[in-house]
């Protein structure tokens, strides 16, 4: 397929930069040259977006300060049969015995390329949150850079930051795991605005510098946008530099749950639930799923397979992209707002 030629043209020209220093774990940093082979994305990737011309849907939202898409079940700005699929914490990597028990219950792994393989199978475009240090360090590893390259090629990619920290603790660091800190926190070593670029710096690496910023970006855990808190107003002001913060209005809590002694369609059936029979019946709008377990791929083929029975599109329901929310809700790009209001230079993602 001519993606998986271009995308071993752009891994030939990756160079892996930069660590955290207070941790030893990469960044995800890295720098590549520009050329004809670079990937230029806008929001549409597959031409599957439905909304093009990026029209609000009714008055747009104002922007004031920081854009946001929520977590309202039924969001107004979003046409009530549209459903948009978004999978965080990708790419993983493959597992061995010597990984031990925490990847115990995950298979053979790699699951975000099976998933891919699915999607090109089925023609089918979604949107990716990536972290480039969470289950797979993509600095160490060329397979999780492969994959990260074909979502590029065939996907919109968002930011989910470096190491899918928590962005809005402000829990001091109790000499354990300094990830599980977030930027306001005591004695932490976290720059969260690291841990946004970090994550940019490795995509334009990938894209040969044709895709030097994301500008849709959801933090791991949703927090601290979903619950809010003191740290709110701080985290805001980091990602408004950056990106739309992007919600969500169900999820399948795939990440909550492994798959021993649950159905099949456990996770499937979350997501059934939500959305109601059809359109406008219940839920409706983002999805949030991962693209890391395996169970996660077989929601996937359960929910989106335009062939299953039991697929959201035969409920009636119509597969939009992130961008679409965005300009529906506020009738400009993510890229357009974030020039708005940092004054930088964005190009589309």
């Amino acid at each position: 397929m001519h993606h998986v030629s271009r995308t071993a043209r752009l891994l030939a020209a990756l160079v892996v930069i930069g660590q955290l220093g207070c941790s030893g774990r990469s960044n995800g940093g890295g720098a590549g040259g520009r050329g004809a082979t670079g990937i230029a994305g806008n929001g549409c990737a597959g031409g599957t977006c439905l909304n093009p011309t990026c029209k609000a849907l009714g008055a747009p939202a104002s922007i004031g300060n920081f854009a946001e898409i929520g977590f309202e079940r039924q969001p107004s700005y979003i046409p009530g049969d549209v459903v948009i699929p978004t999978f965080d914490d990708v790419p993983d990597r493959p597992y061995t015995a010597a990984d031990g028990a925490r990847f115990s219950n995950f298979g053979d792994g790699d699951w975000t390329r099976k998933m891919l393989d699915f999607f090109d199978a089925a023609d089918l475009h979604v949107d990716f949150f990536i972290n480039t240090s969470n289950f797979c360090d993509v600095a160490k590893n060329p397979g999780c850079r492969r994959t990260i390259a074909r979502m590029l090629a065939s996907h919109n990619v968002g930011n989910h930051t470096v190491h899918h920290i928590h962005m809005g603790s402000t829990l001091p660091h109790d000499g354990t795991d300094m990830f599980n800190n977030g930027c306001g926190a005591a004695g932490s070593c976290i720059v969260c605005d690291d841990e946004v670029t970090g994550v940019e710096s490795y995509v334009s690496a990938l894209s040969e510098g044709t895709l030097p910023h994301l500008t849709r970006f959801r933090a791991p855990y949703g927090e601290p946008f979903q619950m809010g808190g003191d740290s709110l107003p701080l985290v805001r002001s980091v990602v408004a530099k950056h990106a739309v913060h992007v919600g969500w209005a169900m999820e399948s809590t795939d990440a909550e749950h492994d798959a021993d002694h649950l159905p099949g369609s456990f996770f499937a059936d979350k997501i059934h639930s939500a959305v109601g029979g059809g359109p406008g019946e219940r839920a409706w709008g983002i999805i949030l799923m991962h693209g890391t377990y395996p169970w996660s791929l077989s929601e996937v083929k359960l929910l989106l397979d335009p062939a299953a029975a039991s697929s959201l599109q035969h409920r009636g329901f119509r597969l939009g992209t992130v961008e679409d929310a965005i300009c529906w809700k506020c009738g400009k790009h993510s890229w357009e707002i974030v020039q708005q209001l940092g004054g930088q230079a964005r190009g589309p993602n």
